[in-house]
């Protein structure tokens, strides 16, 4: 059963769609800054990666024994854990 609208709600929708919010100024610049709200910028830290590639793949192995996956898919997820 298809839902229609009334003349007062597709008038509404049509002026809406015509002046979105995300046009405004403000409200770019404050989207803008959504990235930043969280204070973790990459600049100010380091990460240093030293693995020995024996070892993990002996945790792959363990991890792949312990949790015995059924497909491929719970395989990629045993892996991603290792």
């Amino acid at each position: 059963m298809p839902h229609t609208v009334s003349e007062e709600q597709l008038a509404a929708n049509r002026a809406n769609a015509a002046n979105p919010p995300a046009s405004h100024p403000r409200s770019k610049a404050r989207s803008a800054q959504n990235a930043r709200k969280h204070g973790f910028a990459t600049a100010n830290f380091t990460v240093i990666r030293y693995e020995d590639v024996q070892e993990v793949d002996n945790l792959r192995t363990d991890a792949v024994a312990a949790y015995r996956p059924a497909n491929s898919q719970e395989l990629f997820a045993v892996e991603r854990i290792a």
